[in-house]
């Protein structure tokens, strides 16, 4: 992946440095390579067979590669989908590439230079290119970075892995790659993972994993282990393509956790021949009865994740929203919510997890708060995270916090994988005063994957206020980057028309940067100050609207 070893690989890849990798969805370039036992492969002639193929650029002396190689999660996926795999045999095969020209047959069998004996065991074939062959591979593949593993459908389109396990290639390669069969069909994904009545109304994605068109299947379904309804559907699929289908509604027992399972079969009114995609199960959550009054609090010590009443929305099967049990927000606790996107090379990828409702008819200035912790990666890579409201069990929603890339970090950029110390927290606030009439009030976060850093939430509160203006301010007030180098920046937000001052103050007691506003305007303000000419230090920002001061402390490196 981008992050492991990239340094060194560059010394030895020259020009391919200059390259991100291949983006999902491009054409891989074929090569012919011989392996160590002799035998010529072509990259082209085994997609054209059917097969996917899954690439691992690493070299001898990488030790993360050493470590990837020894989870045999590539040797479990071979034996499993490879020539005479045991689950899939034919279905994909594996390759093994050295990317560094001056490696030798004996350090891949573990002598002289070298993190052990990479051939022992290994069941698929290894490639030990050196130069030109080498060179060229490592620039049409843009590997700037080892490992770098990639899964090649049979389509030749690439698809970035992050030192996956064998459950994450297989769910990738059935996600994307199609069929070697005729006839395959599946479920994709399902859209819905909560509902408000005592039925359910699926909304699913069908999909053609097979190379025939697919004008017909059946869909079966069922709600835990209760009775399974059947929907003949027709339509016209092309190959690898999906569609969304609305099922008929399904009766719900009772509130709570429940699992959708769904079955296709009879694709084009014959036998799928891929039995191994049929099935799929998704978790929803039926809330039917009242919703809980606020103030409620959500802090991520529970053994049980996702907490009682909140609903998971993973649609690829991929990475996605997961409990942290090492930090927690401003150091405080050792839980939260997390999004692992540095492992997750799947950009673009979306992720959800939805509250359980809340009642808000007895708030009269309701305010979401919640603790955010966020580095991201560089200037390319980097995610996005929105908070949406829904006030009809989620059919439509609405934005109310939509923050990305540095605006959303609460420290600087950050190669190394994030893992926030107790200052790297700030606590984010949303009024919810829109909201005030509403007894069934659905929250979600949503975050949007960009291959960057890992991202933490924690403390989730959605409290009642008086609305008065000093509450608003405490809630709101933010400063950053904290610590501070050339600039810091005091963001807050008013609802009244107040005078309003922001003073700096030194160690001594001194102001040594100063504004006011005789009417601040209302809503979000943000005013900056440069703080270059400052001796590093300990300060503080002091901020007064009306009758009423609060402030935080700032570090000036």
């Amino acid at each position: 992946m981008k992050k492991t070893t990239k340094i060194l690989a560059c010394l030895s890849l020259y020009s391919a440095c200059a390259f991100g990798q291949l983006p999902d969805g491009s054409i891989a370039p074929n090569f012919t390579m011989t392996d160590l036992n002799g035998t010529s492969w072509d990259l082209y002639t085994v997609l054209g067979q059917g097969k996917a193929v899954v690439i691992d650029v690493s070299a001898t002396w990488c030790g993360p590669c050493w470590n990837y190689h020894n989870t045999h999660a590539l040797e479990n996926f071979y034996a499993h989908y490879g020539p005479t795999g045991t689950v899939d045999a034919g279905r994909a095969t594996v390759f093994f590439v050295e990317g560094d020209a001056a490696t030798t047959v004996a350090q891949l069998n573990g002598q002289g230079s070298t993190q052990g004996n990479w051939v022992s065991g290994t069941p698929y074939p290894i490639f030990n290119p050196v130069n030109p062959a080498c060179s060229t591979f490592n620039t049409n593949y843009h590997i700037s970075f080892f490992p770098t593993v990639y899964l090649i459908c049979n389509d030749k389109k690439v698809n970035v892995l992050t030192q996956p396990t064998e459950a994450q290639i297989v769910a990738k390669m059935n996600a994307v790659c199609p069929s070697a069969f005729n006839l395959d069909a599946t479920i994709a994904a399902c859209q819905t993972n909560l509902t408000c009545t005592n039925t359910l109304t699926p909304v699913i994605s069908l999909k053609d994993n097979g190379q025939s068109t697919l004008t017909s299947c059946v869909i079966t379904y069922k709600v835990d282990n209760g009775t399974a309804q059947t929907y003949n559907w027709s339509g016209s699929l092309v190959s690898n393509a999906s569609t969304t289908v609305t099922l008929p509604s399904i009766a719900v027992a009772t509130a709570g956790a429940h699992t959708l399972s769904t079955t296709t079969s009879n694709p084009n009114g014959s036998t799928d021949q891929n039995a191994n995609n049929d099935t799929k199960t998704y978790n929803f959550v039926a809330h039917t009865g009242t919703a809980a009054l606020a103030p409620v609090t959500e802090g991520f010590t529970s053994a049980t994740f996702p907490s009682v009443g909140w609903a998971l929305s993973n649609p690829d099967g991929d990475i996605t929203w997961a409990k942290n049990t090492t930090v927690g927000g401003f150091g405080t606790s050792t839980n939260s919510m997390f999004y692992n996107a540095y492992d997750y090379a799947t950009t673009g990828a979306t992720d959800e997890m939805t509250m359980a409702p809340v009642d808000l008819t007895a708030s009269p200035s309701p305010v979401l708060e919640f603790d955010l912790a966020y580095a991201p990666y560089d200037a390319t890579y980097f995610e996005k995270l929105e908070v949406l409201v829904s006030t009809d069990c989620g059919t439509t929603w609405t934005s109310v916090y939509n923050k990305q890339s540095t605006a959303l970090g609460t420290t600087g950029l950050t190669t190394a994988a994030f893992s926030p110390t107790a200052s790297q927290w700030r606590k984010e606030s949303i009024g919810l005063g829109t909201y005030n009439t509403q007894n069934k009030v659905f929250v979600k976060f949503k975050a949007t994957n960009g291959y960057g850093n890992k991202l933490y939430v924690d403390n989730i509160n959605i409290k009642t206020t008086t609305g008065i203006q000093n509450t608003i301010i405490d809630n709101t007030l933010n400063v950053y980057p904290n610590p501070a180098k050339d600039f810091v920046v005091v963001s807050f937000s008013v609802n009244e028309l107040l005078p309003t001052s922001i003073n700096i103050y030194n160690a001594l007691g001194e102001i040594v940067g100063s504004t006011f506003i005789q009417n601040m305007a209302v809503g979000v303000q943000q005013v900056k100050f440069e703080t270059a000419h400052l001796p590093a230090g300990m300060y503080v920002a002091e901020i007064k609207s009306g009758s009423y001061s609060t402030s935080r402390k700032i570090s000036i490196n």
